[in-house]
């Protein structure tokens, strides 16, 4: 290895598979295929990578199959029920995971993951890196030395020499010793009968080693612990056997191959994008490249005629209304976005009113120039919850017609299993893009600002994404929506109902007070 003295994360794979199957209640996608060990795992994973700024790191996994173990004793772990079905099929995608966020997997046919962590980590010693073996297993405390230690992220607690031996009673190259006596009942490891951690490690802190001590049974003291040695002693030696780790395990890669890479941004979209994580999917997605989009201010009049002009001419766009509040009868526009065609948005801000913001055209008179091209049922208008801005452009006095998409509910109905419809979501699913959230132009919690004032330019970059987004989304659903059977449940029923429930809404209840008062 180059880097001098480096820092290697050796990660037990196979234990963490277990502890988030059993960390986190059920946990499914939309389609039933569980996903509870995947995002445990997968969350544990780069908590690790981040949180400890590794750069070399290797992930260490049971390979299927019996080891050198079953060999010697036909009941090793023959106790343990078989993996549960629900964890076996999340294997897969949490290997592939691993490999996508181009970390190293350590498996190898007849052995387990223990082994390999063993031989990488004396390897890595001899080589005079500092190894961490991120595991909760006592089993690899044995290989703790000055410059092998260990660390629990469930307890966030790292064990050194003198940790070893707080817990053990003895060193860590003496812990096999004392497991030789102990047994593990976990691994069906039978030790000998009768005696346990704590005689076990008085037994060997005295004698050194199982065999000085077998060698040397006259000068056990206590007579039954002596006849329990006499009648075990072979079960002693094969538990000694059995708890020693394998740290001549051949390996197949070296040491310089644990650097880590570059994650596979793409590989691991596909793979969040199916097993439904937010979150993650977010966190990996790429954002848009302004380069990419042509996305523009209008602010004058002729411009505003042009915009006009291109809308009509294309027959069919999206738009996007950004106002003051979420409550759309509350609130006052501050500008609107419109796309015909991908990649290509135009913002009209109206109602920027931060110190220092540009000029702007008279909402009113921007409404009333738009009016005719709005309230016109000829010319298509696509939308992500269009019922709001039609809300927001009623309290305005335009209505808008010629309603034809909704994406949101385009969306609802191809998936209404689906938790959430966002376009923030969609984006991420359909266009494999992190979109600018309102957050990244606004704020969020106490410091966040009303959208008034944002300032002009970031708000044409937010609102024209948006729009461009939705209208990219529309040529993808909408083909969908036909193709699964639901068009005449879309087109003859949802987006009519989009304008009954704006006037239902804006209409409102009425409330008989003297009945109620």
């Amino acid at each position: 290895m180059n880097d001098a003295a480096p820092k290697v994360y050796l990660i037990d794979g196979s234990s963490y598979l277990y502890r988030a199957f059993f960390a986190i209640a059920r946990l499914s996608n939309s389609k039933g295929f569980p996903t509870n060990a995947v995002y445990g795992f997968t969350n544990m994973l780069l908590k690790i990578l981040r949180e400890k700024g590794a750069e070399y790191a290797a992930v260490a996994f049971d390979a299927p199959g019996p080891t050198f173990r079953h060999e010697v004793f036909g009941e090793y772990k023959a106790h343990r029920p078989a993996m549960p079905e629900d964890l076996r099929v999340q294997v897969p995608p949490i290997k592939a995971i691993v490999s996508s966020l181009r970390v190293p997997v350590l498996e190898k046919e007849g052995y387990e993951a223990d082994d390999l962590i063993a031989a990488m980590a004396r390897r890595l010693e001899r080589e005079g890196a500092e190894t961490i073996i991120v595991s909760g297993d006592k089993d690899l405390m044995q290989l703790i030395t000055p410059r092998i230690s260990m660390y629990d992220p469930m307890k966030e607690k790292t064990f050194g020499i003198r940790e070893v031996r707080e817990k053990f009673g003895v060193s860590p190259e003496k812990v096999v010793e004392v497991m030789g006596l102990m047994g593990d009942s976990s691994d069906n490891i039978p030790g000998v009968p009768g005696i346990g951690p704590k005689i076990a490690a008085q037994l060997i802190e005295e004698f050194g080693s199982i065999e000085d001590l077998l060698g040397n049974l006259p000068r056990v003291k206590n007579a039954k612990i002596r006849a329990l040695l006499e009648r075990y002693a072979e079960q002693a030696r094969l538990s000694r056997e059995l708890a020693t780790l394998d740290a001549a395990a051949p390996l197949d890669w070296q040491p310089r191959d644990l650097r880590l890479g570059e994650p596979d941004r793409k590989a691991l979209q596909a793979i969040f994008k199916e097993m439904e994580f937010s979150k993650l999917l977010k966190e990996f997605s790429e954002k848009g490249d302004p380069r990419a989009d042509d996305y523009r201010l209008v602010t004058r009049r002729e411009e505003l005629g042009e915009l006009i002009g291109h809308l009509r001419r294309a027959g069919a766009f999206a738009l996007d209304l950004e106002s003051t509040s979420l409550e759309p009868m509350r609130a006052e526009i501050v500008g609107l976005s419109f796309s015909w065609q991908p990649h290509q948005a135009f913002y009209v801000p109206v109602g920027h009113s931060y110190p220092g913001a540009p000029e702007q055209l008279p909402r009113e008179e921007v409404l009333g120039t738009l009016r005719p091209l709005l309230e016109d049922p000829a010319l298509k208008k696509y939308g992500q919850n269009i019922k709001y801005d039609s809300l927001l452009l009623a309290n305005a006095g335009v209505r808008l017609r010629g309603i034809a998409a909704d994406t949101m509910i385009a969306s609802y109905l191809l998936n209404p299993s689906r938790h959430r419809h966002s376009l923030e979501e969609l984006a991420r699913e359909y266009l494999d893009r992190q979109i600018i959230t309102y957050s990244d132009v606004a704020g969020s919690g106490a410091k966040q600002v009303l959208f008034s004032q944002v300032e002009v330019e970031k708000a044409c970059r937010y609102s024209c994404e948006d729009a461009d987004l939705t209208l990219q989304l529309t040529q993808i659903l909408l083909p969908k929506v036909e193709a699964d059977g639901f068009a005449e449940l879309f087109y003859g029923v949802e987006i009519p109902l989009i304008e009954v429930l704006a006037a239902m809404e804006r209409k409102g209840v009425r409330l008989d007070l003297p009945l109620l008062g």
